[in-house]
């Protein structure tokens, strides 16, 4: 059980931490940030690549260097990572601020062979910062 609840709260870290995570596989940063949508799709594409140092890039600045770290160990413990059915849903946003909703399921697999899957649901709220939207905040319970 203890075991269990480990590597629930590494992968709830892992897919929520301090909800300012998220890049781009490819392209430009700019591009994939230039949307509250694109924003979140990217957290969730750099997730399952387990890029931390793209993670936080999406970021708003006082959070990266705390998260990078994080990021990095957590990512260390995993062998792999998996996204699926993946709903992005933006419920407000003005010129500057954006609330998303993301529910997702997801799989992955640790270094040590432990294996689960799971469906979450996850609230973000992004700032926009030099045209490019990045993440503040999460609201997920899973962070209270």
């Amino acid at each position: 059980m203890r075991k269990w609840l480990s590597t629930r709260i590494i992968i709830v870290l892992v897919l929520i931490l301090c909800t300012a995570t998220a890049g781009c596989t490819g392209g430009s940063l700019t591009k994939s940030t230039s949307g509250p949508e694109g924003t979140i799709r990217a957290f969730y594409r750099q997730a399952e690549n387990l890029d931390a140092s793209k993670l936080v890039d999406l970021l708003v600045k006082e959070q990266r260097v705390n998260a990078a770290a994080a990021m990095a160990m957590i990512f260390a413990t995993m062998d792999s990572l998996s996204i699926s059915n993946l709903k992005v849903t933006v419920t407000s946003q003005t010129k500057d601020t954006a609330e998303v909703t993301a529910e997702y399921d997801y799989k992955y697999k640790l270094k040590d062979d432990t294996t689960e899957a799971e469906h979450d649901v996850a609230h973000f709220e992004l700032r926009r910062a030099d045209d490019k939207w990045l993440i503040k905040d999460s609201t997920n319970f899973l962070f209270q």
